[in-house]
């Protein structure tokens, strides 16, 4: 089967467009090393597009020429070598337009925005958002890190109590089971404020609660006794390992997360930690199966020393590892991008 056609961007070129929310405190930290190593940069809201921002590109045979308008900024297509693809947001559009009209309008502002990262094919990507979209799947995840030699939990992903029931009990006893969602939920507290679903042990109340489950299918795990949990950072073939002393205190023992965020009292420990060459190594693979640049992993060591997969984040946060260890995941970053863009 013939290979497709490869697009030719009109000349070299040396500037790096960042693709992400109006408000983005990775971005914001990040920005400042790239000016300090004199690399081009441009952001680029999709929030803003097709509304307060225009696009526009011109092919001629395996060719294509054209740019992007921010602002009063042009970007020449042809001046793009790396792409950080950090966030997507939903456009913002004008008020009183019909429903109709609406769904029109983004259906045609997607499609012209997932051509556009098409005919971007020459360029460095952290990460190709269609290879984040593969990515993505918490329980394809499971099966895959098989592969590459990660232990994974036993697992039942269902919408069905009674399945989950007899799940419950084949792996054992009471709290032996954990629950967590596929993408993150927040509910209403009595302080008017939101709060957010953790990984959560099934309890017996709990467990006469799973009847829930019939509208939000959950992901259910046998629960694994933790020594540390480590959430490990890969940039290309550079990998950086944090591990998280959950178990310092009561309230992070299920989830590290779970801490209360306006008592930095409460945060768990961090700490650099140096993984084994073959777990290293097994984390590079992993996260370059998926095409991915960039992946942020979570896993367990056990009360044995063994290591647990839990799952990939294909376009994670990692700003506050480097805060909490020092560990230079932005420096890495910024090389990939500086190292590849001329």
């Amino acid at each position: 089967m013939p290979k497709p056609a490869q697009w030719h961007l009109i000349q070299d070129s040396t500037l790096v467009l960042i693709v992400t929310e109006r408000f983005d405190p990775h971005v914001d930290f990040v920005e400042p090393i790239l000016d300090e190593q004199g690399i081009p940069w441009r952001r680029f809201h999709l929030g803003d597009f097709p509304a307060k921002t225009s696009a526009g590109y011109e092919i001629d045979g395996d060719r294509v020429s054209g740019e992007l308008r921010v602002g009063d900024d042009a970007i020449r297509l042809e001046e793009i070598q790396a792409v950080w693809y950090r966030r997507t947001e939903a456009a913002r559009l004008p008020g009183g337009m019909s429903d109709a009209d609406e769904q029109l309008v983004r259906r045609e502002a997607t499609a012209f925005i997932q051509g556009l990262w098409h005919l971007l094919n020459g360029v460095v990507w952290v990460s190709n958002p269609e290879a984040i979209r593969a990515a993505s799947s918490k329980a394809e995840q499971l099966v895959r890190a098989r592969r590459f030699g990660f232990r994974v939990p036993r697992t039942c992903v269902s919408n069905d109590p009674d399945r989950v029931r007899e799940f419950v009990d084949r792996v054992g006893r009471d709290g032996d089971v954990i629950y967590k969602p596929h993408t993150p939920i927040f509910v209403d507290q009595p302080d008017r404020k939101k709060g957010v679903v953790y990984t959560t042990r099934l309890d017996r109340a709990a467990l006469e609660r799973l009847d829930e489950i019939r509208l939000a299918p959950g992901i259910f795990q046998a629960y694994i006794h933790k020594r540390v949990e480590l959430r490990v950072t890969v940039i290309d073939d550079m990998v950086f390992a944090c591990a998280i002393d959950s178990q310092a205190k009561a309230d992070t023992q299920t989830d590290w997360r779970a801490h209360r965020w306006d008592d930095p009292t409460t945060f768990p420990p961090h700490r650099a930690f140096d993984l084994p060459n073959g777990m290293a190594d097994a984390c590079r693979r992993l996260v370059a199966s998926y095409g991915l640049m960039f992946g942020a992993i979570d896993l367990i060591v056990d009360a044995t020393g063994e290591y647990y997969f839990l799952e990939l984040n294909p376009n994670g946060q990692w700003v506050w590892v480097q805060q909490a260890t020092g560990l230079p995941i932005r420096e890495a970053l910024c090389r990939v991008l500086r190292g590849r863009s001329g």
